[in-house]
């Protein structure tokens, strides 16, 4: 079984319902049956759960499974019991860690063909009608610095079943640590090897998760990121800018530093009056400052903020958002319309082309059952 469970709020206590939920081997809520469903239609084994479903996803992102979906796909499964579930997205972090079909040195690609993991590890790609050839994405084969760390925080969940993962979790934060530092890390590498394009951007998201990992590992590295992340802490304005990319401010850099660390100082609360004033989006919470539209993981994340900062009006308030965002299989769409990030995805983007659409999303509503059980995934 599971650790004890990551619960958000100490104060509040596990209620009796959530409390016995952890002795039960079937998930309890319609979000984790939604996961553990589509984990059993794929064929027994490692496996990793597509990103993105239904007929309207676009050919590049059809049957792509993003590192960091699966990842929070996989804790929301350990938190809710089902163990055996969740190692089959560990298993296929493991598997994809040792068979790259060039990287040995201890990354993983941002995203995999959805489906059973073999080797090697099957990469993503689409058959481009007007070029006439095969196309992969190059964010998706290169390698993101957050990715890897939520691939690590995945498995750093999974270590008391098994120590295996632990030690995979380890490799993952090592490749963090080996690469270029600017006070902090950078983003990451974008393209396909053996030369792909380095990222020398960093951002407050990446930097919390690679804090949370390598303090996990014991790096004292941890402590640069987490320097980084204070350092983006706008005293004035009361709220985290993005990064070392000027632009609005982004609604995860303002949640997860008081998810990331429970000592965080009392002024960054502020952040959470800014999400209020400067986030909110038609009954849910958007991505950028003064959104366009609803987020649904970022609503679910705000749930768990907000629960955890004991403001439970709106953490109820953010929940019932998520209500008319799930379909009768218990998958939530990613946004209520087209909505805009104002990020780009590539380093040559002339556009803020990240964008998310209304399509079911893994994301979504792996972040749902975790705020359904009021569950922290940075709590390890």
């Amino acid at each position: 079984m599971p650790v004890k469970r990551r619960t958000i709020l100490a104060a509040l206590a596990a209620p009796p319902l959530l409390a016995a939920s952890k002795l039960l081997p079937k998930p309890q809520h319609p979000q984790q049956a939604a996961l553990a469903a589509s984990l059993a239609a794929i064929p027994a084994g490692p496996a990793l759960l597509a990103s993105y479903l239904g007929p309207d996803v676009s050919a590049p992102l059809r049957d792509v499974a993003f590192v960091y979906d699966n990842a929070v796909a996989l804790i929301a499964l350990w938190s809710g019991g089902l163990v055996g579930e969740a190692c089959r997205i560990g298993d296929a972090f493991l598997l994809a860690l040792d068979h790259d079909r060039f990287w040995h040195d201890g990354r993983l690609r941002n995203a995999y063909r959805a489906g059973p993991m073999t080797a090697p590890a099957p990469l993503p790609g689409h058959w481009n009608k007007s070029l006439q050839l095969w196309s992969e994405d190059s964010y998706q084969v290169g390698t993101a610095s957050g990715n890897v760390a939520w691939a690590a925080l995945a498995l750093f969940h999974l270590a008391a079943h098994d120590p295996k993962y632990g030690a995979a979790a380890r490799r993952l934060v090592t490749w963090l640590g080996n690469y270029r530092w600017n006070h902090g890390i950078t983003g990451g590498f974008y393209g396909e090897e053996p030369n792909p394009t380095r990222l020398a951007w960093q951002s407050t998201e990446q930097n919390i998760d690679a804090a949370v990992v390598m303090q996990a590992a014991n790096d004292p590295r941890a402590a640069v990121c987490r320097s980084f992340v204070a350092a983006q802490f706008d005293s004035a304005r009361g709220c985290f800018n993005t990064g070392s990319s000027p632009g609005p401010t982004a609604l995860d850099a303002n949640l997860w530093p008081l998810l990331a660390f429970p000592d965080a100082p009392k002024s960054w609360r502020r952040a959470l009056d800014w999400v209020r004033a400067h986030h909110q989006s038609e009954g849910g919470l958007g991505f950028r400052e003064n959104p366009d539209g609803l987020w649904a993981e970022g609503t679910a994340q705000g749930a768990i903020a907000f629960y955890a900062a004991g403001d439970f009006k709106m953490a109820v308030k953010l929940k019932a958002a998520l209500i008319p965002m799930a379909g009768p299989d218990g998958y939530l769409l990613a946004a209520n319309h087209e909505i805009r990030t104002g990020l780009a995805i590539g380093p040559n983007a002339v556009t803020d082309d990240f964008r998310y659409y209304p399509w079911p999303s893994l994301a979504a509503t792996a972040w749902t059952a975790l705020a359904d059980t009021q569950s922290n995934p940075f709590l390890i």
